[in-house]
């Protein structure tokens, strides 16, 4: 394939009962689809094979042989620039109604998405416009994903990155087959190219993980700044307190309490008992349009969940209130 019908046909796959409709005539070897243009002074010929290869190239009907000039950039003048341009404009034609897009390069990618869709009904999503092809799996499509398909440049290779733990990561990396993540957070992705040198076992029980790893959960990290309140003192008057709550947050949701220094720890679990409780408050530092009320459940000794372990679980800052993974929570319990 030369680089005009490589370019158009790239990233697609042939349905052959299209080809018959289409006007392809099928013999032994292929299905051929022959037309003339510009006054009959060109003809096409385009062979698809029985594997969906295809070949295809312009015959000079004057000179009987095959007209090279439009792969020529040097020779691209007027004339061979139309000769170009109509013989793409048949390419393009064929391409739509006779090709369909493929969404992956490499066939243990397609066995992958495959993979993902039959077990946990997980279909890629593509939210980069600067990278179109990148595909994105996630347990809804504003979550951070658990994995992640991505082509490099021109299409010469295809990997997936798959959310793991740390620890995970630092021993999969001294493994053959595995390297850093390039796109996602280097210490929460582990990145495998998609060139069938791994089993697909190995890389379905590393989603699998992945997916627990990112499984919704009705738990929530929440930031407490002992500067600006007391929440210590508030649990020793009383197990039952009210807090700033976030929209999404639930009754009978868990809310795990996260001081900030000099404590840099989870220090309370607590219960969430009532929800959309009406209060105003504003200041330079802070804004209430509603409460929660919360219970105390459970108290953890100062540096028992420190920031660092947290870190561990693939927390990288906690800057405001923020559902954790059912894996996460399942570690602080």
């Amino acid at each position: 394939m030369n680089v005009i019908e490589r370019e158009i046909f790239k990233r697609t796959h042939v349905v052959f009962k299209k080809l018959v409709k289409y006007g392809f005539k099928e013999s032994d070897a292929f299905f051929t689809y022959r037309t003339s243009f510009m006054d009959d002074s060109f003809e096409v010929i385009v062979n698809v094979d029985s594997e969906g290869n295809l070949i295809s190239k312009v015959i000079d009907n004057d000179l009987k042989e095959e007209y090279t000039n439009i792969y020529n950039r040097a020779l691209d003048g007027s004339y061979v620039a139309q000769v170009k341009e109509n013989y793409i404009e048949i390419l393009n034609d064929i391409k739509e109604k006779c090709f369909v897009k493929d969404e992956f390069i490499y066939s243990q990618s397609k066995r992958i998405n495959d993979y993902l869709f039959k077990t946990y009904k997980l279909k890629p999503y593509y939210p980069l416009k600067k990278h179109p092809h990148y595909a994105y799996y996630s347990q809804s499509n504003d979550r951070k994903p658990m994995a992640m398909i991505m082509n490099g440049k021109d299409d010469e290779y295809e990997a997936i990155e798959i959310k793991a733990d740390s620890e995970t990561i630092a021993q999969l990396k001294e493994q053959e087959g595995f390297k850093e993540a390039e796109h996602l957070y280097t210490d929460s992705y582990i990145s495998i190219v998609m060139d069938d040198k791994l089993p697909d076992e190995i890389i379905f029980s590393l989603l699998d993980r992945a997916y627990e790893l990112s499984e919704k959960s009705n738990s929530w990290l929440v930031p407490a700044n002992p500067k600006y309140y007391d929440v210590i003192g508030a649990f020793n008057r009383s197990e039952v307190i009210d807090w700033k709550q976030s929209a999404a947050v639930k009754e009978g949701d868990y809310i795990y309490l996260y001081l900030g220094q000099p404590y840099s720890c989870v220090m309370y679990k607590c219960l969430v008992l009532e929800t959309d409780i009406p209060y105003e408050y504003s200041d330079e530092n802070l804004r209430i349009s509603r409460l929660m009320k919360i219970q105390l459940l459970k108290k953890y000794q100062r540096g028992e969940i420190s920031f660092a372990y947290l870190n561990s679980l693939g927390i990288r800052a906690i800057r405001s209130q923020r559902r954790i993974s059912k894996a996460v929570s399942d570690k602080l319990k």
